[in-house]
């Protein structure tokens, strides 16, 4: 190679300190892992961050794919000394994120080691290498999507971990002479995989390619160490029927109720209607997918990709068909899905891309003509992708959530019914504060959505038996056709007959809900319900209290309180200069209910 000249500091420390792997990717990891303390929300955050917090500490069954590993791992978590659950939670995320970023540098560095060698350089190829693994990992690290998983609680973090950690064990199963203790690792890891994230499945291929990339590769010999430690950590799932059993406070899917509910739940099948479902979702993905990654790469770093995919093409083709293959199955789950938050399901391509662009820089770099400028880039990219995104990361004073939630909560009188399908800033908070923090636990949350799926209206059951009780004919009445659209949509949305039918009934459980509690009870919905499902609501007066719209009797001419008003101005200040997808909706629907005082 030519010579190298880069703009480094003689170090005061030996160069045995300098050249351990595991130091760097310490030092990285932690550079990472204080951004993310730094900037971490202070609270609840959008969509499934209440849900998921609540079905940790509580040790719960969370949404689908039930995600065992992470519950479990969070619950432990959950029980040190944290000055709230939440905040504990989102400390979690950054650890867990950080740790992804640190397990990047090794992995980055192992192939580097492999592609590249130091002859006429001034640097060694261990300095090389681990320089531009902290510089490739970084820029992993100061990515919006990845930064996200850093501040607030989700599953992403978790499984970005075990992601890398599996990429690199592969990696060294594939360089070792005695490779089998790697592929057993790497076996276990995917299956650890498996049950955080059953999308994980379709990166396999991948791992399975890289690993035929051995001289030694004999997948006669090696096929039951390649697959028998998978199945091990699978056996997690058996949490969900299990602890569904004990009816614990967040009991999504029921999972003891069946085989069929079981399956149900760790397929995801519920979300299947937004699978490849929309032909317009696929460019849309497509267009997110490219901002994702220039945002990542700050434009310039698609030089240094393109270098790597070239090099890799070069020197390690099979290793760099296994890598692509990782993307190849990342995409097919994710561009065909029309879901709004599906820039996290990303991170597996982003991972993929940090790695060429390090390999790319690596052999740009030993070009004498651009050495210095482009070293330069590698070191200073990360530092403008700190700075580029900070203001959109940091949500240290982000308070939304909990501030609407608490506007909610504060209008909303004793043994209250809440029905909403306002999940991604009000229920999955709501279900955070009641189950974890036990503040108002008299109030009732009825996602609206759910009563379309087999489980929930037994959950309700078994949870508030006296509000769903004066809908019981109802129920009967609808529940057999509910479970056909979830044995079948597909088939069951060919009759129109069969859709108007089930429609129809769907109403009468919510109006016999209504009807059955309104003597009772205060009950609730939120501004949605009043545009979408007006037959809900037919024959009672509306009157906005708060961000709730309360169900009177005609008769009845209360006049609202406003006087809590003041928490919607909160939530607007703390979401000043925010232009997020769900920063906006939730400004919206606060600026147009403080504009409608009532009615």
């Amino acid at each position: 190679m030519r010579r190298l000249y880069l703009p480094l500091m003689p170090s005061p420390l030996p160069s045995s300190f300098i050249t351990r792997p595991a130091i760097h990717a310490g030092t990285v990891a932690l550079i990472a892992g204080i951004i993310y303390f730094v900037t971490r929300a202070p609270g609840v955050m959008y969509t499934d961050s209440g849900e998921l917090a609540a079905a940790a500490a509580t040790l719960g069954v969370a949404h689908p794919t039930g995600y065992p590993l992470f519950v479990l791992i969070g619950h432990l978590w959950s029980l040190l000394p944290w000055s709230s659950t939440i905040d504990g939670m989102n400390i979690f995320a950054g650890v867990v994120t950080a740790s992804a970023v640190g397990m990047t540098v090794l992995t980055i560095d192992l192939i580097l080691r492999r592609m590249f060698d130091s002859r006429s350089s001034s640097l060694s190829a261990s300095e090389m290498s681990l320089f531009l693994a902290d510089a490739g990992a970084l820029l992993l690290a100061m990515a919006p999507i990845v930064w996200a998983q850093g501040t607030s609680i989700e599953v992403y973090g978790l499984n970005l971990l075990l992601i890398t950690t599996a990429l690199y064990c592969v990696l060294r199963a594939s360089v070792e002479t005695n490779a089998y203790r790697w592929i057993v690792t790497t076996s276990f890891v995917v299956g650890l995989m498996l049950t955080n994230h059953i999308s994980s499945l379709f990166l396999t291929v991948g791992f399975l390619t890289i690993l035929s990339s051995s001289p030694a590769f004999s997948f006669r010999k090696m096929w039951p160490y390649i697959f028998l430690p998978a199945i091990l950590p699978l056996a997690l799932y058996a949490y969900l029927p299990l602890r569904s059993a004990q009816i614990p406070p967040l009991n999504w899917g029921m999972t003891h109720l069946g085989v069929f509910e079981f399956f149900y739940h760790i397929k995801g099948s519920q979300y299947g209607v937004w699978l490849f479902s929309d032909k317009e979702a696929a460019g849309e993905n497509v267009r997110l997918l490219g901002v994702s990654l220039s945002e990542m790469l700050l434009w310039i770093g698609w030089i240094p990709v393109a270098a790597g995919l070239v090099m890799s093409w070069i020197r390690i083709r099979r290793v760099m068909l296994g890598l692509l293959l990782v993307i190849v199955g990342n995409l097919a789950i994710s561009l065909g899905y029309s879901i709004p938050d599906i820039d996290s399901y990303f991170l597996p391509t982003l991972l993929i891309s940090a790695i060429f662009f390090a390999i790319g820089t690596y052999a740009l770099i030993s070009l004498r003509t651009y050495s210095g400028r482009l070293a330069s880039i590698a070191l200073i990219l990360p530092v403008f992708g700190i700075l580029r995104t900070w203001p959109e990361a940091d949500l240290s004073s982000h308070r939304a959530v909990p501030l609407y939630t608490q506007w909610a909560l504060e209008n909303a009188d004793s043994n209250a019914i809440v029905i909403s399908r306002q999940w991604d800033y009000l229920l999955s908070s709501l279900w955070y504060e009641r189950e974890v923090e036990h503040r108002r636990t008299d109030v009732v949350v009825i996602e609206k959505e759910l009563l379309r799926r087999t489980w929930y209206i037994p959950y309700l059951q078994e949870r508030f038996a006296d509000v769903v009780a004066p809908a019981q004919q109802a129920i009967d009445r609808y529940l057999p056709l509910c479970r056909q659209f979830n044995e079948d949509s597909d088939d069951f949305m060919k009759s129109r007959t069969a859709v108007i039918d089930i429609q129809s009934r769907w109403i009468g459980v919510l109006q016999a809900i209504i009807e059955g509690n309104i003597d009772k009870r205060p009950v609730y919905i939120t501004p949605e319900i009043l545009s979408e499902e007006r037959d809900v609501i037919q024959g009672y007066n509306v009157v906005r209290e708060g961000p709730l719209l309360r169900l009177r009797r005609t008769s009845d001419t209360t006049l609202p309180d406003v006087s809590k008003d003041f928490l919607a101005t909160q939530v607007l200040e703390t979401l000043k200069g925010r232009n997020g997808r769900l920063d906006s909706a939730l400004q919206v629907v606060v600026m147009s209910l403080t504009q409608q005082p009532g009615r």
